[in-house]
């Protein structure tokens, strides 16, 4: 008898995406940085697999939007501070279908510091700091109940003061807080 060949299945890998304050655009390799974080989420974007965007400690004023399908994990590298471009704008907002998670960042300014659309499967934040802004520090979901539900939202060990509720959470399945301080919000903590 014939010995039969099976194929393997499909694998995409993890890419990681390396962000530093005032590199030069190159591809976002370890040795050839990213000079913007939306740079590294625009590659990301187009990477099939999950993907992590690393940012390398420094402060950054931008504003970022990132539509994904695939899992996407944004990381700070040491004390990452990123400030609203436009005090009108989100500072980080997420759209997708792909899930989220958002790590050891200091968010400052804008309308919404982070901004998590409806339909993303699940949403993370671990060691996120958000002050300042206008309107929200986090809202995650959506109260249109035409919008699909966020899955599950885990936020572990963040700090949230900010112009009007510290977290805006809506239409989720389930959501978790642990050790996560909730301070001098104009309107709503939780």
């Amino acid at each position: 008898r014939r010995p039969r060949v099976e194929s393997l299945a499909r694998r995409a890998m993890l890419t990681t995406f390396v962000v530093e304050s005032g590199a030069i655009d190159g591809t976002g390799a370890a040795n050839d940085r990213l000079g913007s974080i939306q740079d590294a989420v625009d590659a990301a974007g187009t990477s099939p697999g999950p993907d992590t965007v690393m940012i390398r400690a420094g402060d950054y004023t931008e504003h970022i939007k990132a539509k994904d399908t695939a899992p996407l994990t944004i990381q700070g590298q040491g004390e990452v501070t990123i400030n609203a471009e436009d005090a009108g704008e989100d500072v980080i907002d997420v759209k997708g279908t792909g899930a989220i998670t958002i790590r050891n960042l200091n968010v400052v300014g804008g309308d919404k510091a982070i901004d998590i659309d409806a339909g993303i499967p699940s949403a993370t934040l671990v060691h996120v700091t958000t002050t300042g802004t206008d309107s929200d520090g986090v809202q995650i979901g959506d109260n249109d109940d035409d919008e699909p539900m966020v899955g599950w939202v885990r936020i572990v060990n963040c700090y949230f003061e900010n112009g009007s509720d510290g977290m805006d959470l809506e239409n989720i399945g389930t959501v978790q807080v642990i050790n996560t301080s909730v301070y001098g919000n104009s309107d709503d903590g939780l």
